[in-house]
């Protein structure tokens, strides 16, 4: 599927994109923890005081509870001596894996005629995944939650392309790893039984007994994940349930890959969502087999709506640009990505809507211009990742000098000095990191 197919050539530009990425981090991102990414020394200085218990990983992190991104951070930090860089490159890799399960499950349930541009479309998936707009979550290794999260989100619901005991055990088991990868997982567990009503071929018995056992597994999970949980309060923002403020913050949200003022991103939604629906209804229409076999790529898109419903409940009291913030364009890509596949799914199908010839004929190259665009923005982009990774070495400096109440240590590493202090001197302790 990667180098013996047809997509061969477009292989090799994802492949080259993925290495130039990886490049420019390696090159220009100094060997120091940013942000969050701090907080895993909670971990490391428990495991070398010999006080620490499994209990410890399902420590809340501000909502969430995140044993999996744990374990695998603590696994590649105690291999490498917390080497940053490490942690960023397996990030990066498991998105490269990602999208290429992605392209491949695509593939096989569409089959689609147009090559070129089916290939195009996924170029353009793939600089929505490795977008710098998102460049804070590519080198924040900490942010694995959130790629982790909709990473086994979309292994969950293509699990399910079949219906059987075993798709769905294993289906369960990667929604399991979404949820405590991020909070994001929750609304994961509707969409399966969902799925499982759309494409069993069983009688109503049988989805039923299915149904019954998602959700038992699902109220299981709850219970375990509000077991003794005391999460720390957010101070920045209040609950909302205002569909006033909660409907526009998500509609923002469901676009931040794409544009970075609230009014277009609103509009933009709206649109991806006419392009989504009608892209079902033409799939249904001419190809009932195809629009049952893509129908987890269409609920991977449903749930990032439910998932900016979420983060609105939590966020949406501070203002629609908010919704826009380069961390939140991981959670909102599933929706980015299934509106892209429907465009594909219109270009394949246009002779439904249009019976013009030449318009048939050349319909693909708005593909072409889509990744134009898209890739233009990126220069405004790459100057902003630029501008991070200069500021984020002379904080290093500063840190060298045990100078860690500058200012540009407070915004670039962490804004507590006192504390950073006591981290960076178990790391000086145990030789990690920059004293490796």
């Amino acid at each position: 599927m990667l180098f013996n197919s047809t997509l061969k050539t477009y292989t090799y530009i994802s492949l080259a994109v993925f290495i130039g990425l990886l490049t420019y981090v390696y090159i220009n991102v100094p060997n120091i923890p940013t942000a969050d990414e701090w907080e895993l020394s909670y971990f490391v200085e428990k495991i070398y005081n010999k006080s620490f218990v499994i209990s410890d990983l399902m420590v809340p992190h501000n909502e969430c509870r995140m044993p999996y991104p744990h374990i695998i951070h603590l696994i590649i930090l105690f291999i490498t001596r917390w080497h940053s860089f490490s942690l960023i490159a397996f990030n990066l890799t498991l998105l490269l894996v990602f999208y290429f399960t992605l392209r491949k499950y695509t593939f096989e349930s569409l089959n689609p005629k147009r090559i070129n541009a089916f290939g195009v479309s996924f170029i353009l998936i793939l600089l929505v995944i490795f977008s710098l707009k998102q460049y804070e979550n590519i080198v924040l290794s900490f942010d694995l939650n959130y790629y982790l999260s909709v990473i086994a989100g979309l292994w969950s619901f293509i699990s399910l392309k079949k219906i059987s005991w075993k798709s769905i055990t294993v289906s369960m088991i990667w929604a399991h790893i979404s949820l405590y990868s991020y909070a994001s997982g929750f609304t994961i567990w509707p969409f399966l039984i969902l799925l499982i009503w759309i494409i069993s071929e069983e009688g109503n018995k049988a989805k039923v007994i299915y149904s019954l056992v998602v959700a038992t597994v699902f109220v299981c999970n709850i219970a375990l994940y509000f077991y003794n949980y005391h999460p720390l309060a957010n101070a920045e923002a209040e609950k909302s349930t205002n569909p006033v403020e909660l409907i526009p913050y998500a509609l923002t949200f469901l676009s931040n890959n794409f544009v970075t003022t609230g009014s277009t991103a609103i509009k933009l939604t709206i649109v991806q969502l006419i392009v989504i629906v009608s892209a079902i209804w033409v799939l249904f229409k001419t190809d009932k087999v195809k629009a049952l076999q893509l129908s987890p790529i269409f609920a991977y898109g449903f749930w990032a709506i439910s998932i900016g419903f979420m983060v609105a409940h939590g966020r949406a009291s501070l203002g629609i640009m908010h919704a826009l913030s380069p961390r939140y364009c991981t959670l909102s890509f599933p929706f980015a990505i299934c509106s892209i596949i429907s465009l594909i799914i219109h270009i394949e199908y246009i002779g439904y809507w249009i019976k013009i010839k030449v318009i048939n004929r050349y319909v693909t190259l708005q593909t072409y211009m889509l990744v134009a665009i898209f890739g233009v923005q990126q220069v405004r982009y790459l100057k902003a990742a630029n501008l991070r990774n200069n500021n984020l070495a002379e904080a290093v400096k500063h840190i060298k000098a045990s100078d860690f109440d500058a200012p540009i240590v407070k915004e670039m590493l962490y804004n507590r000095s006192d504390i950073l202090k006591i981290k960076v001197d178990m790391m000086k302790k145990h030789r990690l990191s920059l004293y490796r």
